[in-house]
């Protein structure tokens, strides 16, 4: 692929461009410098590994936009007169579609803001109550629950000695 899109076409004429191959990764360069600005590339692969690849790889490669991706699922129906229902047997998974635009140059791709994964942050590192979106009680709530359980502390002693 890469020996071949540039001898087919001249640089910034290609409008979509679909790769079907074991690493598709391979290509980004290529496809990124055959693409007109807004060109879109698909790319179907068969494992999750495959799919995290090239994702990584066209946000690293910093000429596309956020891919997106779809996972493909087959399932067939019955159909016999009026029985139409699914079939009980469904395959299912059979690969990814991963896609993304072009961008022109010199226009940065936006950043998209992703949620930590578990075990980012040191286990060491000190939360305060705060961090952990708790509220400090106001003085009144504390003078009232202090209240509140004196009160029932003392009907339990009360209840206690008439017994």
């Amino acid at each position: 692929m890469a020996d071949v899109l540039p001898q087919v076409a001249e640089p910034g004429t290609i409008d979509r461009v679909v790769l079907d191959m074991l690493a598709p990764w391979e290509n980004i360069d290529v496809v990124a410098q055959a693409l007109i600005p807004g060109g879109l590339l698909i790319c179907y692969v068969a494992t999750a590994t495959q799919l995290s690849r090239v994702a990584e790889d066209l946000r690293a490669d910093g000429r596309f936009t956020e891919p997106t991706a779809w996972e493909s699922m087959v399932r067939g129906w019955h159909l016999e007169g009026l029985a139409v229902r699914p079939q009980h047997r469904m395959v299912g998974h059979t690969g990814f579609l991963i896609m993304s635009r072009r961008l022109a140059d010199g226009v940065a791709p936006i950043v998209r803001k992703r949620r930590p994964a578990k075990g980012a942050y040191p286990a060491d590192q000190e939360w305060t109550s705060e961090d952990l979106g708790e509220r400090i009680p106001s003085d009144k709530k504390v003078r009232k629950v202090r209240r509140d359980v004196t009160s029932e502390l003392e009907e339990s002693q009360h209840t206690e000695q008439q017994d």
